[in-house]
């Protein structure tokens, strides 16, 4: 209903708001105080970019030219535009991501009319904001693999920092932009069977090219085969599979049970936690009846002019193939210097003439072989049938299958083969009226139930456990077995199963199961976009680009690109100086450096992203876990406390194989664990607790994370050191806790839920878990009045840090944190369950790479063992290696190690040579990478040339050294799926979401490993820039002087 005509000014207004760039909202209220008359402008190349129409832009940009800016007034313009609708920011990482949503927020909260466009407050971790007119606005980051926007349907979509997401990450934004909005990684366990037109095959073992069964009842082809390590997977059961494992977001082709009027409801892709599963409204998923074209039985080879042959299509034939698959086998032999075939059914005495007479009847010879008991074989000497047989059933029981032109055939024919299977190995359960049939061969296990189901059975495959059996009076080993129960659709009173016209059975599923961590894949299939596997329709995932760094680059400018791409080098801003262009090639390393050539010049980098991409982790791991390496090469021992004192010395523990001292080149780095000081007490059953009262066995009270409420639980472990150690004092009113660097801290709560920081990591927002208690005296069970979170920045007043000798210690507990009092302040912390990592790497070279590559050799676990001990280790390690550096952790429990170290290898008469080798590591220092060619150096100075040195934060540089030979395929890595695991985890410690029940998640953390391979790598890379600087220290010598 219209009211009245807008005005003139109403009219320019509403105009105004329409606007997609911002700009002109922007121009319109906008206040910049970097200008005189406090008016914003946009810089005239500006203006024709950010008005760029394309759907699909991608804006190349160099630093400080706007991109952040048009973000921002993007999101000024989309509640105006597109009310009722969503808009995604996404980044690789929290530090892009929250510099754009920061911007954003400082416009929607200091200008007004934006400001009336707020319903609610701003949202933080993850950013939301919820408008007055239905629309909404999400912040998103990446998992560590680079997936994580998902479950999102975005009008749009903006992506900062694109050229430093993983592949999977691409996939989900590319898939988001395409016509799939809720496209989502997916994958599919390893070891289940995807039927391909060559029967059913491991879904590891399917190969580009091979043609795959769709949900639109077609062969298609493969176009792609992903590998996406380990992942945390879900197994669904239903009828007709009784497992199916899978990663939460995969897809299945399912329909809703509940029908409408006499129609059922349209099929849909469907995540697996968004199945329903209660007892009126089922979600059915779909499992094929007809998977081949029309087809009939190949001929039957003579092998030999005097062989009968048949033909192959005669019912009773394949009633005898039927009953093959069941009960038979061939043999080949040789005798007096002939070649033999044969072909034997396996029957009782009471089926024996029977069968004879139906061979004979098509014109074979038979003969009988009586077995032991009431068995009894019929055997046909003819190579021609069985040579016909093996090739069209398979050899051995486990590997028996149907040919595919089975499912080809017309139903009588197929019914024949159906009747004699179940004649050898079914049985009929009279009451249910059905048929069970009982095989060792999951191949045939499937075959079965999609023969049962193109005759109108329902069919399901439940598996029996291997047990032992009797035959005859002998023990035998039964092998895992699969039960076929097939019952006609008409036999069903109340059918849960249906079939429709497009050609599918709809079956219920039933339950959901957490499965664990599984090494998954997925494929991705042509036009139809779908697989059945174990004889379920799946999605795939859409398709999926090459990758990052070089690769960006012909991602979005290829022949195939569907983008358009604005590039802006740092040159257009009207700012810009020659002075500030030499500053840039300074600071970036030269102006060839992918730094300057990203931030400067707007180009895509080479090897930038801090994402340790999944596929190409995979890449470098040797995943036949019956090799060599993985199985006598690689060594992996986990050592704690308890072992240590079972034995006269830690060195008794360790058993690296006598090999390894054939490596020439070794690198190791070496990360530790994290405390708090004396001062902190633990709250028990008995009261507050110091560090030298509290006693394993004792309770304290724990957070679990996944409900957010407290409880009793029990100390299993105490760690306690005294030595130099680094701590950080945090203080404030009503806050005091002391720490090293790497204690853990659970931070969040509340809807957001709860994640892992540790306390150099924590920022101004983080929210710390505080408790009100009624007393201070001895604690019970009703004496925790409430749980609330503060901001750190509320917190703390002052925060200083300090090294000096000092007892530092820590419990262990489930939950992973504990409740802690310091000077009167009480607060819930993290425990200390990390163990020391060491990992070793050896530097290899095929000769096929120009440069040499990085193999992970041994990784050491040391929980909650002494310092000494460690250090036991450290020597025992530089005695069997003599690496070229041992690279440690120089914060927190590093410091007095260290120096201990250092003290036993100055007086070791064979290890004294390698105490420089000894490297120290602050992961919040600086480092030297490189030198700028470009710097003139000061030859009068001896350190003149470290004006030319490239410094980078040690995270970023080691975390970098990694990334890189993981993307050149120079690092080579065991089949340990810890370490796969944890090279896939976040470091900035984000929550992962809600799982498929609705629980909150969390990533699991634990670095130590990572951290320690980023040690030994960053020790590999840089190893150059030491002996540049060894060799300009020997070199060096002073100037001639001219004396006048």
């Amino acid at each position: 209903m219209i009211y009245e005509p807008l005005s003139e000014a109403e009219c320019y207004l509403f105009a105004l708001t329409q606007d997609e760039s911002g700009l002109d909202l922007a121009e319109f209220c906008l206040i910049d105080d970097t200008r005189p008359d406090g008016i914003f402008r946009a810089w005239p190349f500006q203006v024709s970019w950010w008005r760029n129409a394309e759907n699909k832009t991608i804006d190349a940009g160099a630093r400080s030219v706007g991109k952040s800016r048009s973000i921002s007034l993007r999101a000024f313009a989309f509640p105006f535009i597109h009310p009722g609708n969503e808009m995604v920011i996404t980044a690789p990482e929290a530090i892009h991501l929250q510099a754009v949503t920061d911007n954003i927020e400082i416009l929607y909260t200091r200008n007004k009319l934006a400001r009336e466009m707020l319903q609610g407050r701003i949202k933080h971790r993850p950013f939301h904001v919820n408008f007055a007119n239905g629309a909404r606005m999400m912040g998103r980051i990446p998992h560590h693999d680079g997936t994580g926007v998902k479950g999102i349907h975005p009008i749009w979509l903006e992506h900062d920092e694109a050229q430093d997401y993983g592949e999977a990450g691409w996939t989900e934004i590319t898939s988001t932009v395409k016509d799939h909005p809720d496209s989502r990684w997916r994958c599919v366990a390893e070891n289940q069977y995807v039927l391909t037109d060559n029967g059913w095959k491991y879904i590891q073992d399917i190969k580009v090219g091979d043609m795959v069964w769709t949900h639109k009842n077609r062969w298609k082809k493969v176009l792609n085969v992903f590998d996406n390590g380990i992942q945390d997977c879900v197994k669904t059961i239903g009828q007709g599979c009784d497992g199916l494992v899978t990663t939460p977001g995969h897809k299945f082709y399912v329909r809703n049970k509940k029908r409408r009027g006499p129609e059922f409801p349209d099929p849909q892709w469907l995540e697996v936690d968004k199945f329903t599963l209660d007892d009126k409204i089922e979600s059915c998923w779909s499992s094929p009846i007809v998977v081949t074209e029309p087809s009939s039985p190949p001929a039957m080879e003579k092998k030999i002019p005097r062989n009968h042959t048949i033909d192959t299509s005669d019912h009773l034939w394949l009633w005898l193939y039927g009953l093959y698959l069941a009960e038979g086998y061939t043999v080949d032999f040789v005798h007096k210097g002939h070649r033999h075939s044969r072909a034997y059914w396996c029957l009782h005495d009471d089926e024996a003439p029977l069968v004879a007479t139906m061979l004979q009847s098509l014109g074979f010879n038979t003969s009988y072989d009586k077995g032991p008991g009431k068995s009894t074989k019929v055997c046909v000497s003819n190579a021609s049938v069985a040579e016909w047989l093996k090739i069209n059933s398979g050899s051995l029981a486990i590997n028996k299958r149907l040919a595919p032109w089975v499912f080809g055939m017309s139903q009588e024919h197929r019914q024949q083969v159906y009747n004699g299977l179940n004649f050898g190995d079914g049985s009929i359960n009279q009451n249910r009226k059905r048929f069970e049939y009982s095989t060792v061969s999951p191949k045939l296990a499937l075959d079965v139930k999609l023969l049962g189901q193109t005759l109108n059975h329902v069919c399901n495959i439940s598996k029996k456990p291997g047990h032992d059996g009797v035959i005859d009076g002998r023990v035998i080993k039964c092998r895992e077995g699969y039960v076929v129960q097939c019952t006609h659709i008409d036999d069903f009173k109340n059918p849960q199963t249906f079939k429709l016209e497009d050609r599918l059975f709809w079956s219920p599923i039933t339950r959901i199961e957490d499965y664990g961590q599984v090494h998954v894949y997925d494929l991705e299939v042509e036009d139809d976009h779908s697989y059945c596997v174990e004889g379920i329709i799946v999605s795939n995932c859409h398709g999926v680009t090459r990758g990052v760094g070089d690769s960006f680059d012909d991602k979005i400018t290829g022949q195939d690109s569907t983008w358009s791409v604005t590039r802006i080098p740092a040159t257009y801003r009207p700012t810009w100086t020659e002075a500030q262009r030499e500053q840039a090639i300074e600071e970036y390393g030269g102006y060839d450096s992918p730094d300057f050539r990203r931030n400067i010049l707007g180009l895509p980098g080479d090897g930038n992203s801090p994402m340790f991409v999944l596929h190409r982790i995979m890449q470098c791991v040797d995943d036949d876990v019956f090799s060599d390496y993985n199985k006598f090469e690689y060594y992996s021992e986990l050592i704690d406390e308890a072992m240590v004192r079972e034995v006269d010395s830690i060195e008794d523990l360790i058993e690296i194989p006598a090999t390894h001292r054939n490596y020439e080149r070794v690198w190791v780095g070496m990360d530790l664990g994290w405390c708090v000081d004396t001062e902190t007490e633990i709250l028990t059953k008995r009261g507050w607790l110091k560090y030298d009262q509290v006693l394993i066995g004792d309770e304290s009270l724990s957070i679990d994370p996944t409900t957010g409420r407290s409880s009793w639980e029990t100390i299993t472990d105490l760690y306690k050191d005294t030595g130099m150690y680094t701590m950080v004092h945090m203080k404030g009113q009503s806050f005091d806790a002391m720490t090293t660097p790497h204690h853990k801290w659970l931070v969040g709560g509340d809807a957001e839920g709860w994640s892992w920081k540790t306390t150099e990591t924590l920022c101004s927002d983080d929210l710390i878990p505080l408790v009100s208690l009624k007393n201070w005296g001895p604690a019970s069970e009703d004496e925790l009045v409430e749980i609330t979170s503060s901001r750190l920045d509320d917190l703390t007043e002052n925060i200083t840090i300090d090294h000096k000798f000092r007892t530092i210690w820590c419990p262990t507990i489930k939950h992973r944190n504990w409740l802690a009092r310091r000077n009167g302040s009480i607060y819930f912390t993290g425990n200390t369950v990390a163990p020391t990592a060491i990992t070793v790497f050896a530097e290899v070279n095929d000769g096929k790479k120009v440069k040499s590559s990085l193999k992970l050799v041994t990784k050491l676990l040391l929980r909650r063992v002494a310092p000494e001990d460690q250090v036991k280790v450290v020597m025992n390690l530089m005695e069997m290696y003599r690496p070229v550096a041992f690279t440690l952790d120089a914060t927190g429990a590093g410091f007095p190690l260290i120096d201990n170290l250092k003290e036993k290898v100055k007086g070791h008469e064979d290890l004294a040579f390698m105490l420089d080798r000894i490297k120290p590591a602050g992961f919040s220092e600086k480092v030297i990478v490189g030198f700028d060619d470009n710097v003139k150096i000061n030859e009068l100075d001896p350190a003149g040339f470290m004006a030319a040195a490239i410094k980078r934060p040690y995270i970023e540089a080691s975390t970098d050294a990694v990334r890189v030979l993981i993307d050149e395929k120079r690092m080579i890595l065991p089949y340990d799926k810890s370490i796969i695991g944890e090279l896939q985890s976040t470091p900035k410690n984000a929550r992962s979401g809600v799982d498929h029940y609705g629980k909150t998640t969390r990533r699991k953390q634990g670095m130590h490993t990572l951290d320690a391979m980023r040690m030994a790598c960053l020790s590999h890379q840089t190893h150059f820039v030491e002996e540049i600087i060894a060799s300009h220290d020997q070199l060096w010598t002073p100037p001639d002087m001219i004396i006048f």
